[in-house]
């Protein structure tokens, strides 16, 4: 069987490849991320009236369907950390069609005899139908999108239809990310250059997706158990 890759450098490339691919979804969608935002918009500037136009409502549309979908997330510990995964579970959850929605956060804390507080695992993996993958150095969240022309400053100005909508423009240098759970406002005034991301993401298709599947549901098992 003839096996395709490619590579989408930098998170426009890669956000609009995974919309398109989850989609396609008719069995299974498999997502672990390090960061994963549920309200994060995949195309811009979004589109208000498209319920596609955001991660959540694309899972949205596929758990209508009847698509299983299976998500881990890093349980990071919020005080060092502000990325909120509980909150994020609970976005996930709240959607028409939660009961094909299944969320694992790893690891799972216990003070009594937790060691690893501050292990993460940093894997980015989307598998479609376990047909379809993608796995590299992007996460689905914010501060990620971004093109060759590495904007500083969005072209949209204050507009309400912006490229990089509230949190999204981002200076991890000036500041890191705070209240993710709000992620309308604004983290940064425009007196701050935002922080240009230069990533990398595979996409793969064919029997070599089964491999990337393969790989999250042995995760999948392990943090389950």
């Amino acid at each position: 069987e003839v096996c395709r890759g490619m590579f989408h450098v930098d998170g426009e490339s890669y956000f609009k490849a995974v919309r398109e691919a989850l989609l396609s979804a008719t069995h299974q969608i498999f997502i672990m991320g390090w960061w994963v935002a549920a309200n994060l918009p995949l195309i811009r500037p979004a589109s208000v009236e498209d319920m596609t136009a955001t991660l959540m409502g694309v899972l949205e549309k596929k758990a209508m369907e009847g698509v299983q979908i299976c998500v881990i997330m890093y349980n990071n510990v919020q005080t060092v950390l502000k990325l909120d995964s509980e909150f994020q579970m609970k976005q996930l959850k709240s959607l028409k069609g939660s009961e094909n929605i299944h969320v694992l956060r790893h690891p799972e804390h216990k003070i009594a005899t937790d060691s690893i507080w501050f292990w993460s695992h940093h894997q980015k993996v989307v598998v479609v139908d376990q047909r379809h993958a993608f796995s590299g150095g992007i996460d689905l969240t914010w501060g990620r999108f971004d093109n060759a022309d590495h904007l500083l400053y969005d072209p949209n100005g204050t507009e309400e239809v912006s490229v990089f909508p509230g949190i999204d423009f981002s200076n991890v240098r000036d500041k890191d990310f705070t209240d993710v759970h709000r992620p309308n406002r604004m983290q940064h005034n425009f007196d701050c250059p935002r922080m240009p991301w230069h990533d990398v993401h595979c996409e793969w298709r064919g029997a070599i997706a089964r491999d990337v599947a393969r790989h999250f549901i042995h995760h999948w098992n392990h943090s389950r158990f």
